[in-house]
């Protein structure tokens, strides 16, 4: 006799919004991008959708695999909007990368602990509809999220390079000047709205970029200022608490990393009045997430 199992939509949906919702999140974490609420929400409707519809009578094989490409695809692209063919095949390919990982922790669930019982947990064409409480289904995902973007901050500490030091082009209007920097993964300083990794480095490297002028101002700030907009931000270093850092914007920055060119726009730069290194053999400090993928180009 077979067993008829009941599925409310409604918590479906719910439960598989607040999953996705954790997902998205994560892929932001992982192309080091923003996400606002609003899109996180429509994204996560979409990503409940989906699950629904799964619950429909049967499709083919191929309908299937067709079905999941075109959700991922627009679960992406309400996230993280449409800037390019190429881009959106980022996103989707990341928000999937993240997607397995979140598959493997609810395995991981369902096998170490006794939520693995087949009667309290329905499965259709790779969706899983547990019949759990909102207690335990949140703490479920917020311990999910915690992990993986552990996971992703260990990631995006090794593949920066730690330690590695290279060269970097600075440059504003036609002048440029040339750095040794240091990738300093205790560098996680970053403009407050565009969130974009700041370069701290020694005022004196920046006498070829910028104007004699300019470079007094900047020595001076507190009762000078430069040619150019100078926004503070708030750090925290060894010994210093609660301190502010004047930075600007110049046009570009190019960091050779090895035989690669990797160049970014409106690049902010923290000034430094004192000394990076004891020796004088670098005279900036790279924020890790500057030329990873994901760089916010807002």
């Amino acid at each position: 006799m077979t067993q008829t199992r009941i599925v409310y939509i409604d918590v479906l949906f719910f439960t598989n919004f607040i999953i996705n919702c954790a997902m998205i999140l994560c892929t932001a974490r992982l192309l080091s991008q923003k996400v606002s609420h609003g899109r996180t929400a429509a994204a996560a409707a979409l990503g409940g959708a989906y699950s629904v519809c799964i619950f429909f009578p049967v499709f083919s094989m191929a309908e299937w695999v067709g079905l999941k490409l075109l959700f991922a695809v627009s679960i992406a692209a309400a996230a993280f909007g449409f800037k390019g063919m190429g881009r959106l095949i980022k996103c989707t390919a990341a928000f999937l990368a993240v997607s397995f990982m979140f598959g493997g922790a609810a395995f991981a669930l369902f096998f170490l602990t006794p939520l693995n019982r087949a009667e309290r947990v329905i499965e259709n064409n790779g969706v899983f509809y547990p019949r759990l409480s909102l207690p335990v289904l949140l703490a479920a995902c917020a311990v999910s999220y915690i992990l993986l973007n552990y996971a992703l901050y260990v990631f995006k500490r090794h593949a920066c390079i730690r330690g590695s030091v290279i060269d970097v082009r600075l440059s504003m209007g036609q002048k440029s000047c040339m750095l040794r920097a240091m990738c300093d993964s205790g560098n996680l300083l970053k403009t407050p709205s565009e969130q974009k990794p700041v370069l701290i480095c020694e005022l004196s490297a920046l006498s070829d970029m910028l104007e004699e002028d300019d470079m007094a101002a900047l020595s001076d700030i507190g009762n000078r200022s430069p040619s150019f907009g100078v926004i503070f931000l708030p750090y925290t270093s060894l010994g210093t608490k609660n301190a502010l850092i004047p930075a600007f914007f110049i046009d570009e920055a190019t960091y050779y990393i090895k035989r690669e060119e990797i160049k970014r726009e409106k690049v902010p730069v923290a000034v430094s009045r004192e000394s990076l290194s004891s020796d004088g053999s670098i005279n900036a400090l790279v924020n890790p997430d500057a030329f990873l993928k994901g760089y916010p180009e807002a």
